[in-house]
């Protein structure tokens, strides 16, 4: 069905049909569809716009009641009270009332018919309006007051004006224009191509589902036919109008030129809107204003022309953009010279090395810009210095509040790899230049790794490869200050979902509102019901684009629910009386404005400037985000607050999983690394790893098992503890203290594995995890057998009484490792906390993740990490401190 009819048969809905996008819009002659312009109230033979009071998308009520009278008059109705000789007022209020009897209608709730039914007295007239429509003719309205007796139009322009003396401001004629009734539109004044165009305008808003101000218009057609001199509504530029009540005007004439753009035309602008290119980019644009060789501007527009139509990222087009411009600024370096005669030497080699120097002014700039010396002179001077040879950046851009682009060893490698990229791509182009153009290429000694660049990045910050990751107690302090984020709404439980879900920002932001499903499978022999994440994530660079299906915590799946709720109740209209989304591609953080439907997801940047917000490092333009207390690191000083980023939030899930002894393939799957190489960031040797390796390669080789299983030590440890380091073997919730008899796989173990019931068995309060995840398999096991899961007999009667053995044996071994770690004197209340908060995360990681995965944690150890200082090690290194049995 046509938009016409299907805006004649829902006449008293809002909108007909679904909005259109306004980035798709194109008409190349603006004709409006006269069908449905007549349909919505446009008389083509007198070419007057009536809207009928009641409809949703424009501004006229259903109480509106239209004034009696020719169109056109400056003189107004008279109240339906105030009307008899000696009582006249004008009827300015709705319903012709008069001000005063329009405010007592108000005051006491009534409708019209009951308003009048009490019969209210008229009030006394306060005359004629003393001001004059010109020299001669006086304004033909009453007046509204006893004190200006002035009418409401000419009262409103006198207070707009300060209220100067009125004696004398009357003696200068005031006129004013004709009126016409509120719900009409009088376009009989325009030329036709004016006519055309505002109707199209009229009629784009309606299909885009804007409200049409009625007021706004009306302005906007009066400006046309008083000022407009003839011309078309896409030929008027906006810096004329500088009232504000033109908006509606200035956006028709955006609305317009926008219609009218070609893509040759647009790549001729310096600043291109690449939505004008496809539509996918909306409003984002990409400068090379400053590019100045034609040669160069002419490979930037091919190339832009190229991703555009390709419908790569706009981050990536605007990246290139920016390339076009330092590449721009490097050549001018070079004199006159012809790309002809420019060398790949000159043209790539040292343009590479020319941005390694502008890496280093941008690093002296900051270095300045936090430097003062009391006077502020000699660094200001110094940074304007730095600053020239920098660009600055596009007033439309997200950087244009930055005074300029600072250059990063990150930003230089991805500019010249993109480079080279583009000098392959337009290879024909570079033909045609001729000379050495067809041979440009940044040579491989000038382009770090990604790695390198990152690392040296990291280096120049000041922080190491282990600080990616947040430690524990500013992890804990962030959590325990959720609350200022708010109760509810975005700030809150995007930060919060960051932190129990650790996905990328970017695609949190782009989650569906229905991500989240509740499964019911069968783990272990056991039915489970959990949580499970749905969706797709990110297409960049080639990666990304995979369905992403993972479980969830308990924790994450509540915050999302929380997320659902909170839009039901602030956007009822984006769900069905059902509580159901109207639009299937609703998003879980959609934009608050420009919006209409929910489709529209916030950035995942946006997530970083909650963060600044909340904890005191910039930001201010969100409302209800309470300020913290200032955080503080491991060592009880401030914190750097420019570590606390989304992506922190991000690797210390990543890291607390690998703490928590899971898997890296594990791990891959849910951070959603493309390559393990990404993952085993978490799992990089520190420098006490690599100690304790060393130690107990020492220790090992110190020690012989002969063919019969016995350990020979050499030399002979002094003490019990040394002893059973050397000889002791890991196994899957403690350790054997006898490595003879778990030789080959446990074949050589004389007691048949049964490891709990072995004497040889050990222990230790970083085993608790561990003894923990077998107690729980063992119970479900023993439940399983009681509810006769499990083929039942002699045997398995046998089983299940060898399985409550185990059971009470571990619940033995964990009350008395739990009760050595609350006696300890050397464990103190903060660490003992910590020693139960991280047992309660390795569970839930168990339970919530790793089951539902099918997967298995690995063994934890417990060592001294440098980001921070385990727990468990030191629980058990202050439960073990001053033990010294000497071995006999």
């Amino acid at each position: 069905m046509r938009t016409a009819e299907i805006a004649a048969s829902n006449a008293g809905l809002a909108f007909a049909g679904p909005p259109a996008d306004k980035y798709e819009l194109k008409a190349v002659d603006l004709q409006p569809d006269w069908e449905l312009c007549q349909t919505l109230g446009l008389n083509m033979r007198t070419r007057v716009w009536i809207f009928r009071p009641g409809q949703a998308w424009h501004t006229v009520p259903a109480s509106y009641r239209p004034p009696r009278g020719d169109l056109g008059r400056l003189e107004r109705e008279l109240c339906r009270i105030c009307r008899m000789p000696g009582f006249e007022r004008t009827g300015d209020r709705g319903l012709g009332l008069c001000n005063q009897h329009g405010s007592e209608l108000n005051r006491l709730n009534l409708t019209l018919e009951q308003y009048l039914a009490r019969d209210p007295a008229p009030l006394p007239t306060f005359g004629r309006c003393r001001a004059r429509q010109n020299e001669t003719e006086p304004c033909p309205r009453w007046a509204s007051a006893s004190t200006h007796r002035l009418c409401s139009v000419h009262g409103k322009r006198w207070r707009k004006l300060g209220k100067p003396d009125v004696d004398d401001w009357v003696r200068v004629p005031q006129p004013i224009k004709e009126t016409t009734p509120g719900n009409l539109i009088d376009l009989s004044a325009l030329n036709q191509v004016q006519f055309h165009q505002v109707c199209w305008a009229i009629q784009t808003d309606y299909r885009e589902h804007v409200v049409l101000s009625i007021g706004n218009t009306k302005h906007a057609v009066n400006w046309l036919r008083d000022h407009g001199g003839g011309r078309a509504v896409s030929e008027i530029d906006p810096s004329e109008l500088e009232e504000v009540y033109w908006s509606r005007l200035v956006r028709w004439i955006g609305r317009a030129r926008w219609a009218l753009a070609t893509g040759d035309d647009e790549l001729q602008r310096p600043v291109i809107r690449l939505g004008v290119l496809n539509p996918k980019y909306r409003n984002r644009t990409v400068d090379i204003s400053d590019v100045t060789q034609p040669w160069l501007v002419q490979l930037a527009t091919l190339h832009i022309r190229h991703v555009a139509a390709l419908g790569s990222g706009a981050t990536k087009i605007t990246e290139s953009g920016r390339l076009f411009r330092w590449w721009s600024a490097y050549l001018l370096t070079l004199g006159d010279r012809t790309p002809a005669q420019i060398l790949s030497e000159d043209a790539c080699d040292g343009f590479a090395r020319w941005l390694q120097r502008r890496v280093v002014d941008s690093t002296q700039y900051l270095m300045l810009q936090s430097f003062d010396d009391g006077a502020g002179a000699p660094p200001q001077a110094e940074r304007d210095r730095i600053a020239a040879r920098l660009l600055t950046p596009n007033p439309n851009s997200r950087d244009r509040n930055r005074p300029v682009l600072l250059m990063t060893t990150s930003n230089r490698g991805n500019l010249l790899r993109l480079l080279n990229v583009i000098l392959l791509t337009h290879i024909d182009y570079l033909r045609k230049l001729g000379g050495h153009a067809p041979g440009w290429r940044v040579s491989r000694a000038q382009i770090s790794s990604q790695d390198e660049e990152g690392r040296l990045n990291r280096q120049a910050k000041g922080l190491a490869e282990e600080d990616k990751a947040l430690p524990a107690v500013v992890f804990d302090q962030l959590r325990a200050h959720l609350a200022l984020l708010g109760a509810d709404g975005l700030a809150r439980n995007g930060v919060e979902l960051l932190m129990h879900l650790g996905r990328r920002p970017e695609d949190q932001m782009n989650f569906p509102f229905d991500c989240m499903s509740v499964v019911t499978d069968v783990i272990d022999g056991e039915e489970r019901t959990y949580p499970r994440l749905r969706y797709t994530d990110r297409l960049k660079d080639g990666k990304g684009g995979h369905v992403v299906d993972i479980p969830v915590f308990e924790r994450a799946a509540a915050v999302i629910r929380r997320q659902q709720d909170w839009l039901r109740r602030t956007y009822p209209r984006w769900f069905n009386d059902s509580g159901e989304p109207l639009n299937p591609n609703l998003r879980l953080f959609p934009k608050t404005i420009n919006n209409r439907d929910g489709t529209v997801p916030l950035s995942g940047s946006v997530i970083n400037s909650w963060i600044r917000q909340w904890v005191g490092k910039g930001s201010k333009g969100h409302a209800g985000i309470q300020q913290t207390p200032k955080i503080v690191g491991p060592d009880g000083i401030g914190f750097p607050l420019f570590r606390l980023t989304a992506y922190s939030l991000r690797h210390t899930f990543g890291q607390d999983l690998h703490d928590a002894g899971v898997p890296l393939d594990t791990i891959q799957r849910l951070m959603g690394h493309d390559k393990l190489l990404s993952t085993q960031v978490y799992a990089r040797p520190t420098m006490a790893d690599q100690w304790t390796g060393l130690k107990q390669l020492e220790q090992a080789r110190s020690a012989r098992i002969t063919g019969d299983g016995n350990v020979v030590l050499l030399p002979i440890p002094t003490t019990l503890a040394d002893h059973e380091d050397i000889t002791r073997a890991t196994m899957e919730c403690g350790s054997c203290a006898e490595k003879g008899n778990v030789a080959r796989h446990g074949a050589a173990c004389q007691f048949g594995s049964e490891c709990l019931n072995c004497f040889f068995f050990r222990a230790t309060v970083s085993d608790l995890p561990d003894l923990h995840r077998t107690r729980h398999r063992k119970a479900r096991l023993l439940a399983q057998q009681r509810a006769r899961l499990m083929p039942q007999g002699q045997l398995a009667n046998a089983l299940a009484t060898k399985v409550q053995l185990e059971v009470e044996r571990l619940d033995d071994l964990i009350a008395t490792l739990e009760e050595e770690i609350r006696s300890s004197d050397m464990v103190t209340d903060d660490d003992r906390q910590l020693i139960w908060d991280t047992l309660d995360r390795m569970d839930r990681i168990d339970r919530e993740l790793l089951e539902p995965l099918g997967s298995k944690r690995g063994l934890v150890r417990a060592l001294v990490d440098e980001r921070t200082f385990h727990p468990l090690a030191a629980a058990e290194m202050s439960a073990t401190a001053g033990r010294e049995e000497v071995l006999l």
